[in-house]
């Protein structure tokens, strides 16, 4: 489900008729998936992870798959507890989904088995900074691209003292609020 309706959208460019409801409808859903594989995150409010599964090797850093990081539950390796708080790992806050182990993940013999499970919560409280951010950037793309979904198809064209070319991508300021939440690692 988007992050933005279709009404938003329809607010947001003046629309007040439902005649176009079906092909906003495609839009949105078009726009979201796009945020989605641009930033590969997905825009959570908040939500318990249980038993995401990681391969254990010797490197430093676990990155979870799922952002902002707000707090770990329970952290496995082996199958074995270990102690939340403790001094043995810590939560790196600079990207929000990454867990740090001074010793590494695992011993080497163990390299390359899924045998670290983590249960913890990420997400937006649904009136934050982030997500009115982000629900926005989403909003002026479905925007722009329902304006010009008749010319979708259409990139560029040249003649002697003429040239058009029809914006598809990415507005430049939705891909500027969009590169704050790329996932960094993994």
């Amino acid at each position: 489900m988007a992050i933005f309706t279709v009404q938003e959208v329809k607010s947001h460019i003046g629309i007040d008729v439902s005649t176009f409801d079906g092909q906003m409808g495609v839009v949105v859903d078009a726009i979201h998936e796009d945020m989605l594989r641009y930033t590969q995150r997905r825009f959570l409010e908040q939500t318990a992870i249980v038993g995401e599964k990681h391969v254990g090797d010797t490197r430093l850093l676990l990155v979870l798959k799922e952002f902002p990081l707000i707090s770990v539950q329970q952290l496995k390796i082996n199958g074995a507890v270990v102690a939340t708080g403790s001094s043995t790992w810590e939560i790196d806050n600079v990207d929000g989904s990454i867990l740090y182990r001074p010793s590494g993940w695992d011993l080497p013999s163990n390299a390359g088995q899924r045998n670290i499970e983590v249960d913890y919560t990420v997400g937006y409280a649904t009136a934050s900074g982030p997500i009115k951010q982000l629900k926005l950037a989403g909003i002026e793309w479905a925007g722009n691209r329902f304006r010009l979904r008749q010319k979708l198809e259409f990139r560029s064209e040249a003649f002697v003292d003429h040239s058009s070319t029809f914006e598809t991508d990415m507005p430049g300021h939705v891909r500027i609020v969009l590169d704050r939440y790329v996932r960094k690692y993994g």
